[in-house]
Parts: C-alpha cells; sequence; structure tokens
C-alpha cells in the first residue's frame, strides 16, 4: 500500500496539481467567503433593504481583497530579491534525522503582520524545513528523513495571510548537490565486542604474540617492567615495549545492504560498521543498485546513500555478489535488511543455503522507551499505536529467518543494544 502511495506522489499530473493549487490566490475559504460577500451585496442586501448585511458583505469582500494585495506584494517582493540573489550554492552534506543548516536565507516581513511565510522543499520531499529568525533575516533549518543524492534542491515560499482567505506559491529550483547519508547508529561496547572479534586467525587457539619488540605510549594498566627507563630519561617520554603479531589478523568480510520498506534504521547500523571497521580492511560491499562491489568506506558509502532506488528490488544482485565474493577467497557473511518484510524475504530464503554461518543485520528505530511504559499510558497517549503495529512485524520475520539457517542479530539504532529476540516479542504484546 506505501509503495502504491509513493507511485502517486510521483505521478507528474499530481506535481501540476500542487503547482497549480499555488498559483490561485484564493484558498477554498476565501473562494467561500467571496461568493457569500457578492451573493448579499448583490442579492439579499437590496432585495431586503437591509444595510447592514450590506456593510457586511462589503466588509467580507474588502478583507478578502487586501488580504490578495498583501499576499502578491509579499509574493513579488520575494520573487525580486531571490532573483537578485542567484548565485552557485554550496553543496550539501546532511544526515537523516539530524537538523542542521544550509546557509539559505530570506528577508524577515515584519511590516507586514497579516502576512505568513512559509518554506519547505518540494524536492527532495522528504525533508522538513524548519526557520530561525535573526537580524532581519530568516535562516533555513533542515531534518531530512530519508538518504539520497541530487543534484538540485527545489524551494517552495507559501505566502498566506492570517485568516486563511489568500494564499500564493513561488518555487525556485538551486543547483547544487545535496547529499544525504543516513543517519549514524549509537556505536556501544556491546556492538564492537559482538562483530568486531570474528577476525579470521590461522590459529585461534593460540596465542598470535610474539617478543616485545614494539613500541608505543604508556597507558593506564600498563605493567612498570614493560616501560623503556632509558628512553624515558632522554625524552621524559614513558614509552613501553609491546609484543609484536606473530600472526597479522586479516579481517574479510562481504556485506551486502538489502534495500526495503522502512530501511533507514537498518542503513544507519551499515553505516556504522563501515566507518568504525567493522567489516575490516578488506572488504566487498554490496547494494541491490550497485553494479560493481565497493572495498573502500568512501566508495561503500556512496553505494548506500545510492540504494534508496532500489527499494523494490531488494536482494535482486544478492546471488551475483556472492558469486563474485567467492571468485576471491573465502569471506564472512553479513546482510543487512529492513524491518519490514516484503519481496526481498523471499529472495533471501533462496539464497540462504549459499550463505553458510551468514548473520543478518537488523537496523530497528522504534521508541523502546515508550514501549516499557505500563499499559495505562500506553492507552492514554493512541500515537504508540503504529509503533507497536510495525514492531509487531519484527519477531515474525526474525524467527523466518533464523528458520533458514541464518543467525540474527537486532539492534536498536537510537541506543545501539542488541535486542533479543524475546525481548521483542513482549516490547509486542
Amino acid at each position: 500500500m506505501w509503495a502504491r502511495v509513493a507511485d502517486l506522489e510521483q505521478a507528474p499530473w499530481l506535481r501540476r496539481c500542487v503547482r497549480l493549487r499555488y498559483a490561485v490566490p484564493l484558498t477554498p475559504l476565501g473562494l467561500a467567503v467571496t461568493a457569500l460577500g457578492v451573493w448579499v451585496v448583490r442579492d439579499v442586501a437590496p432585495r431586503n433593504g437591509d444595510f447592514v448585511l450590506y456593510a457586511a458583505g462589503l466588509i467580507a469582500l474588502l478583507l478578502v481583497a487586501s488580504a490578495a494585495v498583501n499576499v502578491l506584494a509579499v509574493t513579488a517582493v520575494i520573487a525580486l530579491r531571490l532573483r537578485r540573489s542567484r548565485g552557485t550554492a554550496e553543496n550539501l552534506t546532511l544526515e537523516s534525522g539530524v537538523r542542521a543548516t544550509t546557509g539559505f536565507s530570506y528577508p524577515r516581513f515584519a511590516k507586514w503582520p497579516m502576512v505568513q511565510v512559509r518554506l519547505e522543499w518540494a524536492e527532495p520531499r522528504q525533508v522538513d524545513v524548519s526557520v530561525a529568525f535573526g537580524a532581519g533575516r530568516v535562516e533555513e533549518l533542515v531534518t531530512p528523513h530519508e538518504r539520497g543524492s541530487y543534484t538540485s534542491v527545489q524551494r517552495r515560499f507559501v505566502v498566506r495571510d492570517i485568516f486563511g482567505l489568500t494564499r500564493c506559491g513561488l518555487h525556485r529550483t538551486s543547483p547544487q548537490r545535496v547529499r544525504i547519508l543516513p543517519g549514524r547508529a549509537l556505536a556501544t561496547a556491546q556492538i564492537v565486542t559482538q562483530f568486531a572479534s570474528g577476525e579470521g586467525l590461522s590459529h585461534p587457539g593460540g596465542q598470535p604474540l610474539g617478543d616485545l619488540l614494539d613500541m608505543r605510549g604508556y597507558g593506564y594498566g600498563d605493567p612498570l617492567r614493560h616501560v623503556l627507563w632509558k628512553a624515558f630519561a632522554r625524552t621524559r617520554q614513558l614509552l613501553v615495549r609491546t609484543p609484536e603479531r606473530a600472526l597479522v589478523p586479516s579481517p574479510s568480510a562481504a556485506a551486502f545492504f538489502v534495500a526495503g520498506v522502512d530501511d533507514e534504521a537498518s542503513a544507519s547500523v551499515a553505516r556504522l560498521f563501515i566507518e568504525d571497521g567493522l567489516l575490516g580492511t578488506q572488504f566487498l560491499f554490496g547494494t541491490d543498485q550497485a553494479q560493481q562491489p565497493a572495498t573502500r568506506p568512501a566508495e561503500a558509502l556512496e553505494l548506500l546513500v545510492g540504494s534508496v532506488s532500489a527499494r523494490r528490488h531488494g536482494a535482486e544482485r544478492l546471488e551475483a555478489f556472492i558469486q563474485r565474493a567467492r571468485q576471491q577467497r573465502g569471506r564472512n557473511w553479513l546482510l543487512f535488511v529492513p524491518p519490514t518484510p516484503g519481496p526481498w524475504e523471499r529472495r533471501v530464503a533462496l539464497l540462504a543455503p549459499s550463505l553458510a554461518g551468514a548473520t543478518v543485520v537488523l537496523g530497528l528505530d522504534a521508541e523502546l522507551g515508550w514501549l516499557r511504559r505500563r499499559p495505562l499510558a500506553r492507552l492514554l497517549f493512541a500515537e504508540g499505536s503504529p509503533l507497536r503495529r510495525r514492531l509487531a512485524q519484527v519477531p515474525p520475520l526474525v524467527r523466518r529467518l533464523q528458520g533458514c539457517g541464518l543467525r540474527v542479530r537486532v539492534i536498536h539504532r537510537p541506543s545501539g543494544e542488541l535486542v533479543p529476540l524475546g525481548t521483542l516479542e513482549a516490547l509486542a504484546r
């Protein structure tokens, strides 16, 4: 259902209708007041000889006319000043869920108290816009809710009077590159110890340590017998001997991000793994949009940002990615999947035999603190029911993936906690 709604919002005819709505100055309320005023002035008042109704009708028409004049005047001033300030805008790098300034501002219309100006982004659409008032200027603040990469920003100025009688919209397209990264998940020791300990050592039962040949700065807890006192006497710097690595670990991971509905939390967790080196120094990272997997963190982030356009094709290129990863070397498999069931689940289940020992990471963005409230509090605050419905889909999804022989780890993105399946089921109930 949500995919059909998204398709409807992308329809060209619907966008044209939205633009035409802002081109007509009168709102439905203003149109009704105008029609009523004309009817009273031309029909009701002359027929009954009622000068009070006649005056009321004229006042209503004058109110609509004055509101329209003020709105059109402010719109013209904004268009003129924006035309004078045309120039190349700076590129923006934003994060989903993080409020940031864009450097864009427009004049503050303090002399028109009857007029309100609202700024919004028509493209990209998944961005909330707020403003901060300064000395004669209004600064733009944005909070994106979805990752993506764009080559321009289309802003819409909606000018309306305080009574809601008239409204006018002004569009301006700024050619600038906007890169929206997924909001970074919180890194905790629980995640690091769970995923960063699987180094590919040849002899995991032994101690891969050699002689005391390496040196580093002294840290709290280091034994004093390893301090280089002669070096300290010369340089006044505490250095300690450390054992060299007899076996150099070569972490190798093949990670694939499966795009789907509500996958922003999983994308945030994937960004954490890429930037914090939890995938190791040698890795392959693929998405449903990428023709070639990435081997560097910067390339992997670009693929992660571009995967937002492949939500309908979740896990379609997973088989090709598995074949390419097997050609190079044996790797540890890691899948990032959305918390919402979809067509991707069937594709992952079919390829599960080829992913022996794979770990599936699922990002969760629900407010667990709200769900831990008492039943009476949850009953009084009904806004939590959609959260409960979305969360109720997660435990069955986890059980189905586990039934395919995959290890599933659910990470709560805001807190960085690993959420067990039993806790998810209890919260969903």
